[in-house]
């Protein structure tokens, strides 16, 4: 009962201080992400959503990225503002992390940080983050292991567009999956682009029918895809 009117207080609280200050935003930490529940959420944003990407991850071999994949999967269903962490600058870490946020836990001091891929990743990120705040589709049934493929979509009804991100993990013996894009018209032509590296390449066009019959190989375990799409 103590706990429970902790938590009443805590609620009677923000909501208070959302009522004497109008369009108040509230930082949710997410206490290490044991309090992203439908009160809080109701209230709040889990700018940092949890603590399993925190210290220590970055010596876990490939364990951190998973779990950032599974989070922004199955968060972005219900919630569209979350935030991680990344340990690793590059592609296939930054964007098992990447949501509406990201933070960049490697120390930027040493001569050899990576100061040009960091500039890519920031600058993909802030491309990409818009397309967050729409439609969210698994394109692979969600698992944690080791030997599975990850694949999810974010779709801007608004926009005609959005984009898809393609993980294969460093366990998958599997160099080809087979998905189908959502929202997709079969009877137009989209502009495409397609990259594993930080350069973004020239759009092509590409038949509607070919985003809902699609087929993504990726040679590296682990390696990553990223595809961009807009109606033409």
């Amino acid at each position: 009962m103590t706990e429970i009117r902790h938590i009443e207080g805590l609620y009677a609280m923000w909501d208070e201080l959302r009522r004497r200050h109008p369009g108040l935003v509230i930082d949710n930490c997410a206490s290490g992400g044991r309090r992203i529940d439908l009160e809080t959420t109701s209230r709040s944003f889990p700018l940092w959503r949890s603590d399993y990407t925190d210290a220590g991850a970055a010596n876990e071999g490939f364990r951190c990225e998973i779990g950032a994949q599974c989070q922004t999967a199955g968060l972005s269903r219900w919630i569209p503002l979350h935030t991680a962490s990344v340990w690793r600058i590059e592609p296939y870490s930054v964007r098992s992390s990447v949501s509406t946020g990201l933070v960049f836990y490697p120390d930027i001091r040493p001569d050899d940080y990576p100061v040009d891929d960091a500039h890519r990743a920031i600058a993909e990120m802030a491309r990409l983050r818009p397309f967050f705040l729409g439609d969210h589709h698994l394109l692979l049934p969600l698992t944690a292991a080791e030997h599975d493929w990850c694949a999810y979509q974010f779709h801007r009804p608004d926009l005609d567009a959005g984009i898809a991100l393609f993980f294969r993990r460093h366990g998958s013996p599997f160099p080809t999956m087979e998905c189908a894009l959502k929202q997709i018209d079969p009877t137009v032509q989209y502009e495409v682009t397609t990259t594993s590296a930080w350069r973004r390449p020239v759009p092509q066009l590409v038949p509607g029918l070919e985003l809902i019959e699609l087929s993504v190989t990726l040679s590296d375990q682990p390696s990553s895809q990223l595809l961009e799409y807009r109606k033409v």
